[in-house]
């Protein structure tokens, strides 16, 4: 059985999108042949909110976990003093003295090894001197951890693989910032040339990748959780009227405001009990609470809105929904449409033609991800695999509203059409990553 050394910062009990593609790694790699160990850091999730992620492990000593996956090392972490002045003052003092020491550690941790993220890297050394594995993965962000992969590479002399979840020197978020543009693409350059597999979870990033280098890189998308998911297939809706459901993370670019009001006027029109309507899990909740508050009373009495929580129990109450809300995320594909694939719920995407979408998406969208040559990812999946309503605009959402709630109100469901699923699953994408993993060691 090959040995994979894995550097990933996000992992559970971190409750991140990104920890799900290691977590898996993790627990299907021995099925195929390779034994993982993750070098990550100590979670301790004592807020509850997004100070979790730069608060102060409890222990200062490295803990390590044998299971019947692999072995997992969890790396104490320290706050720097920016993160220490936030946690202690909040977000409105001493704006520019943080600034100043997190631009200085995300400069310095390229050129020494320092900053909160080391400790990944000394005990990943510490473990090689004492141990021998044929791979390293290195997971970004954070882009440090290639860094650290390829000096653990150099140093064992194994083959390392690059990881993107998401884009680094080509970030158009520094567009404007040019000096800290050149110096990433830089480092980037000179990192992932090392490299002997470059990884991306879409098609976004190859072309930004291919700028930088001519190694190999392979797609490998995200996917769902298999074993979650076959757990709550058993559970079938049972609701008196549709209820539309929808999960994770909302972004500047979603025409949120556009279907709530598409929405709040239907019910108004057709009366409160002909729909229910759930956003669960979402980063914004009193940002929603409050545009509901302001601008949509008639839904008030039909809208449930539920803060962040874990994957499992995001999952149990999708489960419980008629049909599924997905906006549209233009060129990148993101994680969320491959949970509702896996629980075969009919997808509501809004929208493709949208005027209103087509602005927010120039304003928002673009500012953050630049323009892309393909915008409609997520639409050609969900026609690839027949799994849902590809929405134009907000006059073709009512008649689509009316076309399943009509459907709902005679048989108690909406009618699911997805097929091959099974193909996301990421217990079959982690086999293809152990494919590839075979053939360079």
């Amino acid at each position: 059985m090959k040995k994979v050394l894995i550097l990933a910062y996000d992992f559970p009990p971190y409750n991140s999108v990104g920890g799900l593609r290691p977590y898996n790694w993790y627990k299907y790699f021995q099925n195929f042949d390779i034994y993982p160990i993750i070098v990550t850091r100590q979670w301790d999730n004592t807020t509850g909110n997004e100070f979790d992620y730069i608060s102060p492990s409890k222990s200062d000593i490295t803990l390590v976990e044998s299971t019947d996956y692999g072995t997992i090392i969890r790396t104490p972490y320290k706050a720097n003093l920016s993160n220490r002045l936030l946690l202690k003052y909040g977000n409105k003092r001493f704006k520019f003295l943080r600034k100043l020491i997190s631009g200085y550690f995300e400069i310095a941790q390229f050129i020494w090894i320092c900053g909160p993220k080391k400790n990944l890297y000394t005990e990943a050394r510490s473990f090689l001197r004492k141990n021998s594995v044929d791979a390293i993965i290195a997971t970004g962000d954070p882009f440090v951890l290639f860094k650290y992969a390829k000096m653990l590479s150099q140093k064992s002399n194994v083959p390392w693989v690059a990881d993107y979840r998401d884009p680094w020197s080509s970030d158009i978020g520094l567009e404007k910032k040019y000096l800290l543009r050149l110096f990433y693409k830089f480092i980037e350059k000179k990192t992932i040339n090392s490299a002997s597999l470059i990884t991306i979870p879409s098609e976004f990033f190859k072309f930004k990748i291919r700028k930088l280098t001519d190694n190999t890189i392979e797609l490998l998308p995200n996917g769902y959780d298999p074993e979650l998911i076959e757990s709550i297939s058993t559970i079938i809706p049972s609701n008196q009227v549709l209820s539309i459901g929808f999960i994770g993370t909302i972004y500047k670019w979603h025409p949120v405001e556009s279907v709530l009001n598409v929405l709040d006027n239907y019910v108004k029109t057709k009366g409160s009990d002909c729909l229910r309507l759930s956003f669960v899990g979402i980063n914004n909740l009193q940002e929603i609470e409050k545009l509901i508050g302001s601008n949509f009373n008639n839904l008030k009495e039909i809208i449930t809105l539920e803060p962040k929580m874990s994957n499992e129990k995001i999952l149990n109450k999708a489960a419980q929904f008629d049909v599924l809300l997905l906006f549209n995320d233009f060129s990148i594909i993101g994680t969320k449409i491959y949970d509702y694939l896996g629980l075969k719920r009919p997808i509501l995407f809004c929208y493709s033609e949208d005027e209103s979408s087509i602005k927010l998406m120039n304003k928002y969208f673009i500012e953050k991800f630049g323009k892309s040559v393909k915008l409609n990812v997520q639409e050609q999946l969900i026609r690839k695999k027949n799994a849902g309503f590809i929405i134009k605009n907000s006059e073709q959402l009512i008649l689509i509203l009316d076309s399943i709630i009509e459907e709902h109100k005679k048989t108690g469901s909406v009618k699911c059409h997805t097929i091959d699923s099974e193909e996301f699953s990421r217990r079959n994408q982690t086999k293809k990553l152990a494919e590839l993993i075979h053939e360079i060691v």
